[in-house]
């Protein structure tokens, strides 16, 4: 009868498991990057591109199941740069969850001079 009662008492102690919570979208500038995304500029192009990108949050800070939204200028092979690199890249660790979904912009210029006026390009007005 003893070992009953443990047995009851012990079941009633156990906590009741947590709740996996619903995985979050992240946008830009929401999360910090431990080892950033460094695309190669691609050859055969000039001035500046960008690329808008989504990716789902992996274990270890790793991002994956990445997909190139936008790219500006339309064509640039940048998308495919941008793709690359994010096998590299990793998050800080503790904020968001694996699971959960991010988007963000990156860009760059041709030339290193031109580094400090590169400027995003603004997205021509999507219709409704």
């Amino acid at each position: 009868m003893l070992g009953f009662a443990i047995t009851l008492l012990s079941i009633g102690l156990m906590e009741p498991q947590a709740q996996q919570a619903e995985a979050r979208h992240w946008s830009n500038g929401q999360l910090a990057w431990a080892r950033m995304p460094l695309p190669d500029f691609p050859d055969r192009e000039a001035g500046t591109v960008q690329a808008e990108v989504t990716c789902t949050v992996a274990e270890a800070g790793r991002v994956g199941d990445c997909q190139i939204l936008r790219t500006a200028p339309d064509g640039t092979r940048f998308g495919r740069e941008v793709i690359q690199s994010l096998r590299r890249a990793r998050l800080v660790e503790g904020r968001a969850s694996a699971g959960d979904t991010m988007s963000f912009v990156l860009w760059a210029c041709d030339s290193p001079s031109e580094v400090e006026r590169c400027q995003k390009i603004d997205w021509p007005a999507t219709e409704q």
